[in-house]
């Protein structure tokens, strides 16, 4: 199995949109992302 591709989607549906904390989140996910990619030189 290969994978290359992820997609995650953020949204608060109870606060109509997107929030603060999507935001949060989605930059923690960036910051895992950054750290796995960077350390396959």
């Amino acid at each position: 199995m290969d994978y290359k591709k992820v997609t995650l989607r953020l949204t608060s549906w109870h606060a109509g949109g997107l929030t603060a904390a999507d935001f949060d989140e989605a930059a923690k996910v960036d910051g895992i992302y950054g750290a796995l990619t960077a350390s396959k030189g």
